[in-house]
């Protein structure tokens, strides 16, 4: 017998002495096809400072999570960046923040979860799935790293009121959908889904995290049997908790439970295991959303703008999304792609009050976009005009059918018409609505009727007062745009006379400063751009070109060809900036005309004998100032408005009560000094 059990005792040892080899193997194999990720672990060790108390900002089921900057891979990120100092294995290497899960030597998780974790992360490429950035498994230390999520998770958003506004909470949920739709797509179940594990960057984008509990699942496989439950009490969908029965529906039982979070304003539950009990938030609310009473269970937080018919609408159909992820039946549950589409109506009918327009719709209104409807175009894509109902009312609109080379990343487009329609001003162009379906992004706005700017810039009918009330109005929209207090960062980045819309009685309003993806238009461009970017000194800049436009009735580019006349010939031939005969940029002309002292040359002839010389005088000189190459020495729209309604003053001032300007003072009579002098000189014979 002893003989038997030591055979057998050799035996096991082969056993295992074979699977550990099979082991190191696997291992070996991993490290070699993953070495682009490698970071060792005496650099980790000395950019969290031997991993002390101060980096560790979080805990999880694996270990301790650390803070750190440490060199690592960024494929997404690598677009010419200066801090990209060093390649490895052909890949792109930058410093930068980054978040260390540490496996702790006490965690029920370990070599498994940590290759499963690695091996799903690194086949993954979606803005809203953390990213892997890099892992180390060296003397026994298992760490994953991913890119640094600067505003941590949404559990500590959840309960404190005063941080995010509706809006932004329905986008977070809509941002981590995204991310679990792109999951289930790839056959992916994350089984752990909770507020903890939704992660925030730095504006606020949602991020689904900590995919280390995650199955893939075959194409065919509806839901599988005898699975071990795992995840965390109070989001794990019952029927796999008791059971063992798990799908991607488990998935949408567990998102329902963060969304009732979002609804209520507390959290489902503070334990970290699996219970075999429903969480008591999601029996708390079940009657309520049952009954279609979400007034019922709502945080405190939303309570005060249940007045709000926008509000109410757009909770009612929150609280009808959570509940159908909620069902008992999870045949009855809605998809992740049903509950996008869900999500982006309720944000849509909050922010514009409307739902989205469907394409038949959109298609209905411009005769499937006939060429006879256009009524603009340009780089982003085609404008139609169409009516449209609202309020059982038909209306005129401009539909702008956004060329598909100007395709937007998942979710994108959405956030850029809530942010649009967040700027409400006269000089701003009303949103009407959108369309996202089919790949189409469609953007529906007011329409002018006398459409935009840049086509009667050369008109008799723009008299000087025109003008002027054009330019006040359009600076009043755009300072709007600048002065926006829940983002100092907005600009609009593309100013020019194509995007400044006129309606029956001219006024102005600015449009395109978020739909066109473009980097500026050439002829409008700040000479700076290439190393600021898009800056409101740089909007400056392109509107000082609009008031050229104004004062000149020309082009910000024109084709020699179009004028004869001596003075514009010889600005052009002096111009040393001028490579190509055939296009003349119109800052160079009036830059010309400012140093020859010849201003005279520039203004339109129709508007010379409509108004005092000063009031031409001050618009001239603060469209000069904006060109300023300098962008420190650049006024701010609130200085261009007081300027532009003193020029409008003394515009009035100067006419008699018939209308007509009174004798000697006309722009046709007077030439300057020098270049900023106000001062004016009769000239004989000048008529």
């Amino acid at each position: 017998m002893a003989e038997i059990v030591d055979e057998l005792q050799k035996a096991y040892k082969c056993h295992v002495e074979s699977l550990e080899q099979m082991q190191k193997d696997e291992d070996n194999s991993k490290l070699e096809n993953l070495k682009h990720l490698k970071i060792p672990f005496k650099d980790i060790y000395s950019a969290t400072n031997g991993f002390v108390d101060s980096h560790r900002i979080g805990w999880g089921g694996f270990g301790g999570v650390y803070k750190a900057e440490l060199f690592h891979v960024d494929v997404r990120k690598y677009v010419g960046k200066k801090e990209y100092l060093v390649e490895l294995y052909g890949y792109p290497r930058r410093k930068g923040k980054v978040a260390l899960k540490r496996r702790e030597i006490t965690s029920d998780q370990g070599r498994k979860e940590f290759w499963k974790e690695i091996d799903v992360l690194s086949g993954l490429n979606h803005q809203n799935i953390i990213s892997l950035v890099g892992f180390c498994y060296e003397y026994g230390e298992m760490i994953i790293i991913y890119d640094y999520a600067s505003k941590g998770s949404f559990e500590k958003y959840i309960r404190n009121v005063q941080n995010l506004k509706w809006e932004q909470r329905l986008q977070i949920c809509i941002d981590a959908a995204q991310g679990l739709n792109y999951l289930h797509n790839h056959h992916i179940i994350h089984r752990d889904v909770k507020s903890p594990n939704i992660l925030l960057g730095d504006s606020l984008e949602g991020m689904i995290g900590d995919v280390g509990l995650s199955l893939t699942v075959k194409d065919t496989d509806y839901q599988l049997s005898n699975i071990t439950p795992v995840g965390t009490g109070g989001y794990v969908d019952p029927k796999y908790l008791k059971r063992g029965i798990l799908s991607k529906q488990s998935d949408m039982y567990s998102f329902g439970v963060v969304l009732l979070e979002v609804l209520c304003g507390r959290l489902a539950t503070t334990s970290g295991k699996v219970k075999d009990d429903r969480a008591s938030l999601v029996d708390m609310a079940e009657c309520h959303l049952s009954n279609n009473q979400p007034s019922q269970i709502i945080g405190e937080y939303l309570r005060k703008d249940l007045k709000n018919d926008k509000f109410l609408d757009s909770v009612k159909t929150f609280a009808a999304i959570t509940h159908e992820c909620l069902h008992s039946t999870e045949t009855h549950r809605l998809t992740m792609a049903d509950v996008l589409k869900e999500l982006k109506k309720a944000l849509t009918v909050h922010s514009i009050g409307s739902e989205p327009f469907t394409l038949e719709e959109i298609k209905s209104a411009t005769d499937n976009f006939n060429d006879r409807r256009v009524i603009g175009s340009g780089a982003s894509g085609k404008i139609y005009k169409g009516e449209l109902s609202f309020s059982r009312k038909s209306i005129p609109v401009a539909v702008k059918r956004l060329d598909r080379a100007h395709s937007y990343e998942e979710g994108a487009f959405l956030k850029e018409v809530v942010k649009l329609s967040r700027y409400v001003h006269e000089n701003i162009i009303t949103l009407r609505g959108f369309c996202e379906e089919d790949n189409e992004n469609i953007i529906i706005m007011d329409h002018a009727s006398n459409r935009s700017l840049d086509m009667h810039l050369d008109k008799s009918i723009l008299t000087w007062g025109i003008r002027l009330k054009i330019s006040i109005g359009a600076a009043k929209g755009l300072n709007h745009i600048h002065s926006f207090e829940e983002d100092q960062k907005t600009v609009h980045g593309d100013i020019k006379s194509s995007n400044i819309l006129l309606d029956h009685d001219w006024k102005a309003s600015i449009s395109d400063f978020i739909v066109s993806k473009s980097h500026g238009t050439l002829g409008y461009l700040d000479p700076q751009y290439s190393s600021s970017g898009a800056t409101k000194e740089a909007d400056v800049y392109s509107f000082g070109v609009v008031l050229f436009e104004l004062l000149s009735g020309r082009r910000a580019i024109e084709k020699v060809e179009k004028y004869s006349h001596p003075t514009l010939r010889q600005i052009i031939d002096a111009g040393d900036e001028v490579k190509d005969k055939k296009d003349v940029f119109l800052v160079w002309m009036a830059a010309r005309c400012f140093e020859e002292k010849k201003q005279r040359a520039l203004i339109f002839d129709d508007i010379k004998e409509q108004t005092d010389a000063k009031s031409i005088d001050i618009l001239s000189e603060v469209a000069y100032e904006c060109l300023q190459k300098d962008q420190a020495k650049r006024p701010t729209m609130g200085s261009v408005i007081k300027d532009l309604e003193r020029a409008l003053n003394i515009h009035w001032l100067s006419l008699n009560k018939d209308g007509k300007v009174k004798e000697m003072i006309s722009a046709t009579m007077f030439s300057y000094e020098n270049c900023w002098s106000s001062k004016l000189k009769a000239l004989e014979n000048s008529r």
